[in-house]
Formats: C-alpha cells, sequence, structure tokens
C-alpha cells in the first residue's frame, strides 16, 4: 500500500472514527427524505465516542481487539515513511457537535444548542449546514467540561501515536454563544 492510500485511508479511519452509534445506540432517522434539511448528514453527525467502535478495530495475534486507529498510525510510520500523524477534527469534536445521549459522552454535560445567525451572515452567505444545525442542534459540551473532553480526546490521540491535530468548524461558536455569556467566552473556554 502506498502512502498516499495510507494516508486517504487514515483520513477516512478518523473521519468516520466517533460517527457510527455504539452498541444499541440508534441514530435518528428523518421521518421525511425529501426535505433539504436532514440530521442524518455528514455535517450534522454528532460524535458518540471518543475512541472507535468495533467496525474500526481488529484482532492482534492473541485474538484481542486493538485499535484501528493506532494500527493505521504503526502502519504509516513503520513502513510507508509517514514521520508524522495528525489528524483533521471539529473544534467541538464533530461537525455536528457531541451526541448527549451518547452513553460514553454523557459525562461532558453535553446539550443540544441551535445557533442562532446573525441577519447579515444569513443576507450574504446561506449555509445549509448551519441551517440544519439551527433546526437539529448543535451538541455543545458544557464549557466547564471542555478541558476533560480535549484532554481525554487528545490523549486518546496520543496513545494511537497522532502527533498533533488541526481543528475546524472554529465559526460555530460564534452562533452559540447567547447562554453562555457570549460567543467570546465561550470560544475561550474552547481554546
Amino acid at each position: 500500500m502506498g502512502s498516499s492510500k495510507v494516508a486517504d485511508l487514515l483520513a477516512l479511519c478518523y473521519q468516520l472514527l466517533g460517527r457510527f452509534p455504539s452498541d444499541g445506540e440508534i441514530e435518528t432517522k428523518p421521518k421525511k427524505t425529501d426535505c433539504v434539511v436532514q440530521e442524518w448528514a455528514q455535517f450534522a453527525s454528532r460524535l458518540t465516542g471518543i475512541k472507535e467502535n468495533a467496525k474500526f478495530k481488529k484482532n492482534d495475534q492473541k485474538n484481542e481487539q486493538i485499535s484501528g486507529l493506532k494500527h493505521v498510525v504503526e502502519e504509516a510510520t513503520q513502513h510507508h515513511n509517514v514521520k508524522n500523524v495528525y489528524v483533521w477534527h471539529a473544534l467541538a469534536g464533530y461537525w455536528g457537535g457531541v451526541k448527549p445521549a451518547a452513553a460514553s459522552m454523557k459525562h461532558y454535560d453535553t446539550t443540544l444548542a441551535y445557533p442562532v445567525q446573525s441577519p447579515g451572515v444569513l443576507g450574504n452567505q446561506p449555509d445549509i449546514v448551519m441551517d440544519n444545525l439551527v433546526v437539529h442542534g448543535f451538541g455543545l459540551v458544557h464549557p466547564k467540561m471542555v478541558f476533560n473532553f480535549y484532554n481525554e480526546f487528545h490523549a486518546y490521540l496520543a496513545l494511537c501515536g497522532v502527533d498533533g491535530v488541526k481543528v475546524d468548524v472554529q465559526n460555530i461558536f460564534e452562533t452559540l454563544g447567547g447562554e453562555h455569556g457570549g460567543r467570546v467566552s465561550l470560544t475561550r473556554s474552547c481554546v
């Protein structure tokens, strides 16, 4: 497998890592599939766990499950001359935030927050992603739990051999600050 394919596999693996429900957990499916706003769309998905689920793990020679992410990182660095591995994630964990009902995420006191867009943004840059989040909500980790969330999230990535992260979707905090002391206060709790 070439380095390019390993990088693509790593990106895909981590992109899907927390998206699928864990055992017994069911994602809400839309009642109507002909509407534009869809909760199950990629950009409305919420993180259901910090660690990858069984779909992304494999058994080692002792028949014990090993981390799929760790395996991909080791494969890339040990066999394909990749020197550093970074992952890309949304600042709030995933594109739709963190799933409040996910058993492994409840201790972050996550709630659904509903973005409020300014009239200027709505007039100049309508966005289907934000439209989805306005309707279905964004899974926001409580600001007092953000440190624990990042600490646990990034510690697991480091355990898998990941060297660093690149974050995206920082702009969501511009729309969620109303109940948390404003956008500046909310953003400060996350960076």
